[in-house]
This record gives C-alpha cells, structure tokens and sequence, in this order.
C-alpha cells in the first residue's frame, strides 16, 4: 500500500501541480527555458490552492459537495477500498476540469497584463467620456496615474523593472494603436527600415516588417544578429502651417506618443509633450493655425508698406 501510496501521490502532483503550472506557463507565452521545474512547481501549488479553496467556500455554504468527495475518493483508493462503489468520478473530473480552467485563465491574466488590448475605436472611447460612465472613468484613470506614481517613485529618475525591455516598448506601441517606424541596425553593418507589423517574443525575437516605400515588401528580421533598434515615429510638436485635419491628425498622434512614453517611464510623456489634458492640447493646436496665418498676415501687410 506505501509503494501504492507514493504512486497515487506522484500522479496527483504531475496531474494537478505540473501539468497545470506548465499550462499556466504555456498560455502566458513563456520562453521554453522559462518554463522550467520550479516555476511550474510555483504556479501549479498556486491553481490548486486556488481550485481546493474555491471547492472549500462551496463546501462551507452548502452549494456544492465535491470537495468532500473527491477526499473521499482519494482515501477509499489509497486504502484499496475503490471496489465497493465508492469511487466518485464526476467529482475528480471537477477538481481536474477546475484546475486546468484555472490555469488557463492565469496564463492568459498573465498574457494580458503583458500585452493588453488595442486602443479602442473614437466612438468606444467618447462613449466612455460622457456622463456617469465618462466621471468613474476619468476617476479610475487619475487614480491609476496617482497609484503608478507612487510604485514607481520619482518620475524624473531612471525606472528600473525586472522585464523584457524591448518588449515592453512594443508593448506600448499596441497599447496606443500605433505602429512603429524601425532602423533597424545589424552585425553585419547593414541596416533595416520599416513599419513593424507584428513582433515575437516566444523563443526568438523577431519582428516582420515592411518597407516604408514599397508595403507589399514583407521582410522578417531576427532581433538577435541586431545591434540596436530605433524607433522613428513619434510625433513633432509642430503645429505650424498645419490645416484643421491635419492638425487633428497630430493631436490624435501627439496623444498617442505620450502615451507611449508614459508607459515607458512615468511621467516622460508629459515631460516631452507638456503635462495637460486633450482638451488643452486641442486649444493649443487650434491656436497655432491661427497665429501662424495672423504672422504671415502681418508679414504681408508689412511688405505691402
């Protein structure tokens, strides 16, 4: 019965600590080589934790009862006893179906809090600024800003964070809805531009980009022959000369660069760009078309007399 025992007790943990950290692990987008024995030991002793607890609170308010037999089940196997009826499969196969939901959901938390979604459409974002909605939103992001200001300490020093940095800075670019503009330079002593269309971090790094004059061009490039990587586009402040489109094209642009640098150091955006809101920003650019024409207006008048 030991040896019974101690092979029960080696299933369950491949079955119910591995497997479902290394799923965890899986989904998340981890490296091979991040997916090692003791983080999935970590993450997996975490989920099934989480999957016994959530069992125990439907225990303890009467909605469900599977916690007690599956415990049941598990001792009438390991005494030998499974023969007698008293084997409960539909509550191990909650236990295990919990577990490995669980882990799907971890990984893909994890997945989100790494990448997160694309800036919605003008029409989403304008819904969400108006009203109550438009209130507890601009509440939740001043607070978001409050709260990442304090983790992250002084904004004008050097933010330092155990991450992949060239993600990161991809990263924001999605976040923002903007795709960035690369040179990208090689060992070789070549370099590379273009507009980055998707980049992978799983295992290789790499980045598939097409050229700026011709779209069509598709070229993928490794990020380990690279020696550095510049990133072309963020927008100008400058205003002058610019029709109302056109300038409204840069303010959409504007917002979006300093979203970009905010999210790479706290508080750099504001820096570059000036630490107002949209509607200040929009004053401004609508200011500059005007005063730019009221110049050429008096440089004409001047040439006149």
């Amino acid at each position: 019965m030991a040896v019974s025992g101690l092979t029960l007790a080696v299933l369950l943990f491949l079955l119910l600590v591995y497997l479902p950290g290394n799923l965890a692990l899986l989904t998340a987008g981890r490296k091979q080589q991040d997916r090692a024995a003791p983080a999935s030991i970590f993450y997996g002793a975490f989920i099934l934790a989480t999957t016994l607890g959530l069992f125990w609170v439907f225990a303890l308010t009467g909605r469900s009862s599977i916690l007690q037999r599956f415990t049941a089940t598990l001792t009438a196997i390991t005494e030998g006893s499974s023969a007698n009826g008293s084997m409960d499969l539909l509550a191990v196969a909650a236990v295990f179906a919990m577990c490995y939901a669980l882990s799907c959901v971890a990984g893909f938390l994890e997945l989100f809090l790494i990448t997160g979604f694309y800036t919605p459409p003008g029409w989403a974002r304008n819904l969400f600024r108006r009203g109550f909605f438009g209130r507890v939103v601009r509440f939740a992001g001043h607070l978001f800003v409050v709260i990442r200001g304090i983790l992250a300490g002084c904004s004008s020093g050097v933010r330092v964070k155990p991450a992949n940095t060239i993600l990161d800075v991809f990263v924001r670019f999605r976040k923002a809805g903007k795709r960035p503009h690369l040179e990208i330079a090689l060992k070789n002593g070549t370099s590379i531009k273009g507009e980055c269309l998707r980049f992978s971090w799983n295992g290789k790094e790499s980045v598939l980009s097409a050229d700026m004059d011709n779209p069509c061009q598709l070229e993928w490039v490794a990020l380990d022959e690279a020696v550095s990587i510049k990133f072309l586009n963020l927008a100008l402040m400058d205003a002058e000369g610019k029709s109302a489109e056109q300038a409204e094209r840069c303010l959409e642009d504007i917002r979006k660069s300093r979203q970009i640098l905010n999210g790479l150091a706290p508080g750099y955006g504001d820096e570059v760009y000036g630490k107002c809101g949209d509607n200040a920003l929009a004053v401004r650019w609508e200011k500059a078309p005007e005063q730019a024409q009221n110049q050429g207006g008096q440089a004409g008048q001047g040439q006149n007399g």
